[in-house]
């Protein structure tokens, strides 16, 4: 099933934050990402058996475009700091993922 990212989602110039990890919500084959079609303002890519999994049926059999956000789970989402923390197990990332999951939506494209 294709996903539709958003152009400004993989931004290489954020080196710090909680940040969803494409390559596990996308198809990647040779180390490349699965691409389906380029579109003016986002990129569409063939879901992971991750992310297939990992939302409800009725999201892909659904024929417009859906909001995942809300079903989105900790393990898509990667965590990049620049500075070591002194004690990880103070990060609350369930509320860092509840934040994040309030951000730009990502869209599944049928």
């Amino acid at each position: 099933m294709p996903v539709t990212i958003d152009n400004q989602l993989p931004d290489k110039a954020l080196r710090e934050g909680l940040f969803l990890a494409l390559d596990r919500m996308i198809m990647v084959e040779d180390g490349k990402r699965k691409l389906h079609r380029t579109m003016s303002t986002s990129r569409v890519y063939l879901a992971s058996d991750k992310l297939s999994h990992m939302l409800p049926d009725d999201v892909w059999s659904n024929r417009q475009r859906v909001n995942i956000g809300p079903h989105l789970q900790p393990e898509i989402f990667e965590l990049l700091m620049q500075q070591s923390i002194e004690n990880p197990d103070q990060i609350d990332m369930e509320a860092a993922i509840g934040q994040m999951v309030d951000a730009p939506e990502i869209k599944i494209a049928h």
